[in-house]
């Protein structure tokens, strides 16, 4: 072997062993950086030889020295593919349980002013009002306290417009859909998918040249896993090292090219937002029309699903349904006793005779205004009627007996209660319409629901946090930093580039013998 091919071995193994120590020296920088895995420096025996032919003229081949394969990363693709499937999974529960959360608070009927304490004024102020009805005082209250009865119904019913519109947006304003939180999720995906798309083209080049930076890999990684916060997914990874990703089953990345990605648009009433999967370059291309049945985590599964009427279990949808319908039975209930005729016995208001004394006379207006169009009540649109708001005696406190006229017969049974009692009894009636239980009952029932399926919900989530928390460990142990292990390659790299020092040094002097021996 010759010096000049000895120095080049040493050479080799000068350069090799100062890039291990810079390896080790990047490891201890980024011991703290978030998602940062370790970094290892691949050697292999550097191909080519020096043949030497021995004393019997046998040829003897050293080898070529040393060289660096690649740079690669303590990294298991598997663990990284199911933690981000198991985190999308805990963020599809969170987004639900933070919807159950603010269904809760809204349906909270432990506070002052909720509904069941007013619907529980209104029947005290008709059991007052039975003890004097001629009274204007309590006549005002009474019909206040009916009054405060629709604003609660009103305000919850908003409260739950309000909610669901920031999760999904409001059907009949396209705009507002867009602008939801399933809107701002769903351009999130599509920022970080153009984002992978872009990585995985500069990957794919490095790749080639056998110069893959695996700080890109690193960032990739940090997007995938803000991608499995907001939808779930399924990847490969390319021979390039480039990752294809399928959402709902649909290619939305293959190598450095986003071939489509997420639009949303207005849905029905049932769910106003619907997420379909269009074509990167022309969205009329529709790959898949609504993806909600196929996705299984994130949160854009979450936030779909607290605001969808179709969904399993308790939604905002599902409790405004509910909340329509008690207002409905309500409203109309207490309508039909304020207007009462049945051909023999009437409800009667208070009006007065030709000498302005106080007489029955037979009931006309509703407590509750009927909608003008027809449509039914609801939390909505359950008010007052304005007529007996600037009237109080206009409330049928009385049922009489009436003649073929629908005249009372004693127009000066004024301190008759028999309408009023028909109306305290509606707070212990069963109604078929609710399930065959009273008012109260329902609501009651309805708040028991949303507050158990929200404490399901916070059980399935710290459940599977905790799955998340000890994959994430795992993965991170696996491939974190060590300084323990730092110490004892920078030791061996150290040495190893003294050592070949040493040999380069050796082979330096023996050559300048050499050429002092030539002159």
């Amino acid at each position: 072997m010759s010096i000049i091919g000895s120095m080049n071995i040493a050479q080799s193994a000068l350069n090799v062993n100062q890039m291990g120590l810079m390896v080790v020296s990047n490891n201890v920088a980024n011991m703290n950086t978030p998602g940062y895995l370790k970094q290892r420096l691949n050697q292999a025996e550097m191909l080519g030889y020096t043949p030497y032919a021995s004393s019997k003229g046998i040829q003897i081949y050293t080898g070529g020295g040393v060289t660096i394969t690649d740079i690669s990363q303590y990294t298991n693709q598997q663990m990284l593919d199911y933690m981000n499937t198991q985190n999308s999974e805990l963020e599809a529960l969170n987004a639900k349980l933070s919807g159950l959360g603010d269904l809760a608070d809204i349906m909270n009927e432990l506070g002052d002013g909720a509904l069941s304490e007013a619907m529980t004024d209104f029947y005290a102020a008709a059991q007052r009002l039975t003890q004097n009805p001629s009274d204007s005082v309590l006549r005002i209250n009474y019909i206040n306290a009916a009054q405060n009865v629709a604003e609660k119904f009103n305000e919850i019913s908003s409260s739950l417009t309000t909610k669901r519109n920031e999760l999904v947006g409001d059907v009949n304003y396209p705009q507002s859909v867009k602008e939801s939180q399933a809107g701002i999720i769903t351009e999130s995906v599509n920022s970080i998918l153009s984002q992978i798309a872009t990585l995985n083209d500069t990957i794919g080049k490095m790749s080639s040249t056998d110069s893959t930076s695996n700080n890109l890999i690193n960032q990739r990684n940090s997007l995938l896993s803000e991608l499995s916060s907001l939808v779930d997914f399924s990847s490969t990874i390319n021979a390039n090292g480039a990752v294809n990703i399928k959402i709902a089953g649909v290619d939305v990345i293959q190598g450095g090219t986003q071939t489509a990605k997420l639009d949303i648009t207005v849905g029905g009433a049932d769910n106003p937002a619907k997420v379909q999967i269009v074509s990167t370059d022309d969205s009329s291309k529709v790959k898949i029309s609504d993806i909600s049945e196929n996705l299984t985590g994130g949160q854009l599964k979450g936030v779909l699903d607290a605001a969808s009427n179709s969904a399993d279990g308790i939604t905002f949808a599902k409790v405004q349904d509910s909340i329509n319908l008690l207002a409905k039975t309500f409203a109309e209930e207490v309508n039909a006793i304020q207007l009462f005729n049945d051909g023999n016995t009437a409800a009667m208001a208070i009006g007065l005779d030709a000498d302005g004394n106080k007489i029955l006379v037979p009931s006309t207006e509703p407590i509750f205004q009927i909608p003008a169009d027809g449509a039914d009540f609801d939390a909505s649109n359950i008010k007052i009627n304005q007529a007996v708001y600037d009237n109080p005696n206009l409330i049928a406190t009385a049922r009489v007996e009436i003649d073929a006229d629908g005249n009372p017969l004693d127009p000066l049974a004024i301190g008759n209660t028999n309408n009023l009692k028909e109306v305290i009894a509606l707070q212990t009636k069963n109604f078929k319409e609710l399930g065959g239980v009273t008012f109260e009952s329902s609501l009651k029932s309805l708040v028991t629901r949303v507050a158990l399926e929200a404490d399901e919900y916070q059980n399935k989530a710290d459940a599977q946090a905790d799955v998340v928390d000890q994959i994430q460990n795992k993965y991170v142990s696996n491939g974190a930093v060590n300084l323990d292990e730092e110490l004892v390659d920078m030791v061996k790299y150290q040495r190893a580039y003294e050592a070949a020092s040493r040999v380069f040094s050796a082979c330096n002097e023996m050559l300048q013998v050499l050429v002092s021996l030539g002159k």
